[in-house]
C-alpha cells in the first residue's frame, strides 16, 4: 500500500496536491523514518525522489535521522538524483548546520561525503566560468549567514579545519563579517592557519588574530600550549597544526609583541621544560627571545628552566644566551638559587658582568660622557 502511495505521488503533477499525498504518507506510516534511508539507498529512481521530497517537507529536526543518507547521495556526483539531494539539503533551515558537522566529526564516510558536497555547490552555484567567485552572490550568502551565527560557524569553522582550500576565502570572509563574539569558535582555526606554512588565508588570519586584540587572543593561545602536554604528536589536540616553535614565533613577530607575551610566559615556560630534551635544545632559539623580551619579569618562572638549559646546552651559543639572561634578573631573585648558579658557574659570571657595569658607570660611559685626555705635556 506505502509503494502505491510513493509512486502516485511521484506521477502527480499538482504541487499542492502532491503536498497533500505526502503529508498523508507521514501522517499514516509512522516507521516512514525507517523507510526513507532504505528508499535513498536503492535504485528506484521514482521512489528515491518522493523519498527526498518526503525530507524536505519533514523539516530538521524531524528528519535528522534520514540525513546521513541524504548527504551521502548529494556527495556522489555519478548517483542519480545527486542534484536533488544537494539541493533538500540547501532547502533545509540554517539550523541544521551544527547537526551535519556534528555528523562530519563522527565518520569519516560523512565527512567525505560534506566536503565533496560544499564542493560541488561552490563550483556549481558560486563561482562564475573562470572558477573565480562571484562577488555578489557571495556577498549575498554572506548576508544570509550572518544572519544566523550560531548555526552557520560550526561549518564555517569545520570548513577551515579542512583540506577544502578553495572555500577558506570565502569562509573567512563570512567568518569576519559575522564578527567577534559570535564568530569565536573560528579562532582556534585562524592560529592554525598561521602555522601550516605556504596558507592563502594566513595573513587574513593574522590580520583578524592582530584584529580581535590581546585579551580575545591570549586566551587561546594559552589553550594551544596546554594543549600541548600530551606531546605535540598526540591524536587529540585541538591544535594539531600549532607547536611550541611556531607559538613563539607567532609571539615574536611584530604584529603581537609583548601584550601577549606576558600572560603566555608562564605556560610557555612549563611547556618548554616538558619537551623531549631534543626538541627543547632547537626550541631554546625561539623561546629565549620571548623571555628575553618579557625581561625581568619572567624571572620568577623562569628559574630554575634557563639554569636547566645552561646545563644541557653546555657552551653552545644557547647556552651563552640562556646565561646572559640569568645575569640580567635581579640579585634578590637569584638568591634562593645561589648555589644552583655557582655550580654552573653563573655566579661567578654575574658578579664579572655587575662589576664591568660598576666600572662602567665610574669612568662616565653609562651617561655616555667620557674622560677627559690627558692634557698635552702632562
Amino acid at each position: 500500500m506505502i509503494e502505491n502511495l510513493l509512486y502516485e505521488i511521484d506521477s502527480c503533477k499538482d504541487a499542492l496536491e502532491k503536498e497533500h499525498l505526502i503529508q498523508r504518507l507521514i501522517d499514516q506510516h509512522d516507521g516512514i523514518l525507517t523507510i526513507l534511508p532504505v528508499l535513498l539507498q536503492g535504485a528506484d529512481i521514482p521512489l528515491m525522489r518522493v523519498a527526498l521530497q518526503v525530507v524536505e517537507i519533514l523539516g530538521f529536526p524531524k528528519n535528522a535521522s534520514v540525513i546521513p543518507s541524504v548527504l551521502r547521495l548529494s556527495g556522489d556526483e555519478d548517483a542519480p538524483l545527486h542534484h536533488e539531494a544537494l539541493m533538500t539539503l540547501v532547502s533545509m533551515d540554517f539550523s541544521v548546520f551544527p547537526y551535519i558537522v556534528g555528523l562530519a566529526k563522527k565518520d569519516d564516510e560523512l565527512a567525505a561525503s560534506l566536503t565533496k558536497t560544499l564542493r560541488i555547490g561552490m563550483y556549481r552555484y558560486v563561482l562564475n566560468e573562470q572558477r573565480t567567485y562571484n562577488d555578489p552572490l557571495i556577498d549575498q550568502v554572506i548576508s544570509e549567514l550572518c544572519t544566523h551565527p550560531q548555526d552557520v560557524m560550526p561549518l564555517l569553522a569545520y570548513i577551515l579545519n579542512t583540506g577544502m582550500i578553495e572555500l577558506w576565502p570565502a569562509a573567512m570572509r563570512a567568518i569576519e563579517a559575522i564578527g567577534y563574539p559570535e564568530n569565536k569558535e573560528a579562532i582556534p582555526a585562524l592560529i592554525e592557519h598561521t602555522m601550516l606554512g605556504n596558507d592563502p588565508i594566513e595573513g587574513d588570519a593574522l590580520q583578524m588574530l592582530q584584529e580581535l586584540g590581546s585579551s580575545v587572543v591570549v586566551p587561546y593561545f594559552l589553550e594551544a600550549l596546554w594543549d600541548m602536554r600530551d606531546g605535540e604528536e598526540a591524536e587529540t589536540r585541538v591544535y594539531p597544526s600549532t607547536d611550541f616553535v611556531g607559538l613563539c614565533e607567532l609571539l615574536l613577530s611584530r604584529r603581537f609583541g609583548r601584550a601577549y607575551m606576558l600572560p603566555c610566559g608562564p605556560l610557555l615556560t612549563y611547556t618548554f621544560d616538558h619537551l623531549p630534551q631534543r626538541k627543547q635544545l632547537r626550541a631554546a632559539k625561539q623561546f629565549l627571545p620571548v623571555l628575553e623580551a618579557i625581561g625581568p619579569e619572567c624571572a620568577h618562572y623562569a628559574l630554575p628552566t634557563l639554569p636547566d638549559l645552561v646545563s644541557k646546552a653546555g657552551t653552545s651559543d644557547v647556552a651563552q644566551r640562556a646565561r646572559r639572561l640569568i645575569a640580567s634578573f635581579d640579585e634578590q631573585v637569584l638568591a634562593p638559587y645561589a648555589q644552583v648558579l655557582a655550580a654552573l658557574h653563573i655566579a661567578e659570571e654575574n658578579q664579572d658582568v655587575r662589576g664591568t657595569h660598576e666600572r662602567v658607570d665610574r669612568d662616565g660611559r653609562s651617561q655616555g660622557t667620557r674622560p677627559a685626555p690627558p692634557a698635552r705635556g702632562a
